[in-house]
């Protein structure tokens, strides 16, 4: 038998027999301490592509999808909106989108963001049973209907910000 010491809230351990081994990796990721570097390292030098200001040209509306979720939410939101403005973008051209439910409201996301770093951003709740808010796509294979978000639809470009998560 191989004992494994597993850490995650309180400390356990685990009987593991030695035929049922696997391999451990060390620590996963860091504690981040500066939300607003973290995110102008993400959106500067993404993967495979280049820096996301890139992607926007004058006058396009962009949509930050926003898990509720999101760890630091406030923080990463905040300064992924300031970003962009920072690069040209007008604040008046971004809009935030929950999706699902949150601990957040609209109003007090909003004015969180404002508080944070000075932008006045529309914040919306994604809601599958307002049919004003929704835009229809294309249809499945049985010919069911398909409806998005009527600003993710409408955007020009369309940020998600999540977090991974286990199924």
């Amino acid at each position: 038998m191989t004992a494994l010491e597993i850490h995650f809230g309180k400390n356990s351990t685990w009987t593991l027999p030695s035929d049922r081994r696997f391999a451990s990796t060390p620590r996963s990721a860091a504690v981040i301490e500066d939300w607003r570097e973290a995110v102008n390292t993400a959106l500067s030098s993404p993967l495979d592509f280049p820096s996301l200001d890139q992607a926007l040209v004058p006058g396009d509306q962009l949509v930050l999808a926003v898990d509720p979720a999101t760890p630091a939410l406030i923080d990463v939101v905040s300064a992924t909106a300031e970003w962009f403005c920072e690069r040209g973008t007008v604040e008046a051209n971004i809009r935030i989108v929950l999706a699902g439910d949150g601990q957040w409201s609209c109003e007090e996301l909003a004015e969180r963001i404002n508080q944070r770093c000075g932008l006045t951003v529309v914040v919306e709740r994604h809601d599958l049973d307002d049919s004003e808010r929704l835009a229809y796509v294309a249809a499945n294979e049985a010919s069911d209907p398909i409806y998005l978000n009527r600003s993710l639809v409408d955007a020009d470009v369309v940020i998600p910000i999540s977090a991974a998560r286990p199924r």
